[in-house]
């Protein structure tokens, strides 16, 4: 008796994990979405493009500008954007992912029956189909960067955080959305920017062994998704949704 008991629990717990699964793998929210261009979560920060530097702290969670450059087309690839992405997965059990929200109490029902709303996010729009369109302006490094010059000024500023042991990386794409021009998201190139002791010299400034360490640190390529977006892209479920598709519904 106590087996049968014993084995009734560890099935009711299995199917609660495996319900919990299904719910976070067949999700989808805008950060999905910005992961499909390998960028990192929306933040408010207005108008990021390829080429602006910013420092990133040591523990890799806080960072802030420190130069915008404004590169012209001679260095960055400028593009609209407007794009629209589901969740393939929901589609197998239609149903089901409400189902198993109702369960765990993670929505309420409609009490006029209906379920078709739009909800407009920060960055995406999504409809009652679970849709996401993305509209905005994408911006991204060309591989000749190199002979950007950078003002003095700002070779000051960054050797000011890489001697606070602050790595200094530079955009390599971003997305401005259309919804919101005070919003952006973007990644880093891979390795922080190097400052010589020559600068550091002309800055009034002592290169210290820690900016020298701090040179050779990769930068990270995003400000971070959370791990149900990472899981997600993983599985590689969030896909582009055709234009037939969107005409047929």
């Amino acid at each position: 008796m106590h087996r049968i008991l014993l084995y009734g629990v560890a099935g009711c717990f299995s199917l609660v994990f495996l319900a919990l699964v299904y719910l976070y793998a067949t999700g989808v929210n805008q950060n999905d979405v910005l992961a499909q261009y390998d960028l990192g979560a929306g933040v408010a920060d207005v108008g990021v493009r390829a080429g602006d530097v910013y420092w990133i702290s040591p523990d890799g969670k806080r960072g802030e500008p420190i130069c915008r450059l404004s590169l012209n087309k001679e260095f960055v690839n400028d593009a609209p954007v407007d794009a629209v992405y589901r969740n393939s997965l929901s589609s197998l059990l239609p149903g089901f992912q409400d189902f198993v929200k109702a369960g765990f109490g993670l929505i309420k029902p409609d009490p006029s029956g209906s379920n078709e709303t739009i909800e407009v996010t920060s960055i995406v729009s999504q409809d009652d189909k679970g849709y996401l369109r993305l509209t905005g302006h994408f911006t991204q490094l060309k591989e000749n960067t190199e002979r950007a010059g950078i003002p003095d000024s700002c070779e000051c500023e960054m050797a000011r955080f890489l001697n606070k042991r602050h790595r200094v990386c530079t955009v390599r794409s971003s997305l401005v959305p259309a919804s919101d021009p005070n919003l952006s998201a973007f990644n880093f190139a891979s390795f922080s920017n190097m400052v010589p002791a020559q600068k550091f010299e002309q800055c009034g400034l002592q290169k210290s062994d820690a900016a020298t360490v701090v040179e050779l640190e990769p930068c990270p390529a995003s400000m971070g998704h959370s791990w149900d977006v990472t899981l997600r892209k993983m599985l590689g479920v969030v896909v582009p949704v055709t234009q037939d598709t969107l005409t047929a519904n």
